[in-house]
């Protein structure tokens, strides 16, 4: 089992979140990432992320956040306006508890 898929089953949303962000770190040390996508993952943690990292490829594309069903709405407004484009949630399967 991986650190991620740990942290999902033992439902400790804090470790996921560190996940996250040790994941961004790191892939802005490897230039991975964009000044865009930088500003909408620090905007995902300011409006109550657990953690945001890029997502895909990486040299632009999408940012992904980890956070309480509570925050998800505001999570999502603060990408949405950080990014100046659309943002909206995602909610893991019944496979995911």
């Amino acid at each position: 089992m991986d650190k991620a898929e740990a942290a999902l089953v033992d439902n400790n949303g804090a470790a996921l979140g560190r996940l996250f962000d040790e994941s961004h770190a790191s892939l802005q040390e490897f230039g991975a990432s964009t000044h865009a996508l930088d500003v909408v993952v620090d905007a995902a943690r300011l409006g109550g992320a657990l953690g945001s990292r890029l997502t895909g490829a990486g040299f632009g594309g999408w940012a992904v956040a980890a956070c309480t069903p509570d925050l998800v709405a505001n999570v999502v407004e603060a990408m949405s306006v950080a990014g100046g484009g659309p943002a909206f949630p995602v909610v893991a399967s019944a496979g995911v508890s």
